[in-house]
């Protein structure tokens, strides 16, 4: 589903009318992002390591350069993966503040890594030279498209909740409340325990990411 398709739905469920822009972008978009994070938080009380939409991205490492620039619409970095000879070894963050050296001269003994913005800088044993696959990124996007439909749902009742507290729509108010499970009489409820129990996680695809040549030390 595209977040076009996912507004329709919204003002559907609200105005029984798909075109209706009483509900204007700017704000469902705002309100599907705030429920985005619930629903993220939800699944991360119940197992950190379930994968919404999980991703494996790889670069290829280019010579003597350190830095890379995360995919668009990258949540969460689960791990990073840097290609020494034939083999992919784990790679360990570190705090770059912590390298009292040049960091483009620094050599770890094993692959070491920091975030800085929307950048990855890689440190390795030996000096970074050219390898077409050389760096893989395991990560949580949050796109839309390939979100599980129960996912879906909750975007959709959480933006219809936001808008009909707003304007004070008692009727939709309470359908969102009773699909999201808020103020259920028991903890988890509605969406937010089927949510919780979603065993199923989409597969991992590889997507090429272009590696950046802006140097910002």
């Amino acid at each position: 589903m595209t977040q076009a398709q996912l507004r329709a739905s919204i003002r559907f469920k609200l105005f029984g009318n798909s075109t209706d822009t009483t509900y204007s972008d700017d704000d469902i978009d705002s309100n599907i992002d705030i429920w985005k994070n619930t629903a993220l938080s939800w699944i991360l009380e119940s197992n950190g390591k379930w994968q919404v939409n999980g991703e494996i991205y790889t670069t290829a490492l280019v010579a003597d350069q350190n830095e890379y620039i995360f995919p668009d619409g990258m949540l969460t970095l689960n791990k990073i993966f840097v290609k020494i000879g034939d083999e992919y070894q784990e790679a360990k963050q570190i705090d770059i503040q912590n390298i009292h050296s040049d960091p483009s001269q620094y050599r770890p003994s094993n692959p070491e890594y920091d975030i800085l913005d929307n950048s990855i800088f890689v440190f390795l044993p030996n000096e970074i030279t050219d390898i077409s696959d050389g760096l893989e990124l395991y990560c949580q996007m949050n796109d839309l498209p390939d979100l599980p439909d129960i996912f879906i749902q909750i975007l959709l009742f959480g933006a219809v909740y936001e808008y009909s507290f707003a304007k004070g729509l008692k009727d939709k108010l309470k359908e969102a409340k009773s699909m999201l499970g808020i103020d259920q009489p028991i903890i988890d409820a509605g969406l937010k325990k089927a949510l919780k129990s979603y065993q199923s996680r989409k597969g991992n695809q590889q997507i090429i990411m272009t590696p950046e040549e802006e140097n910002l030390y």
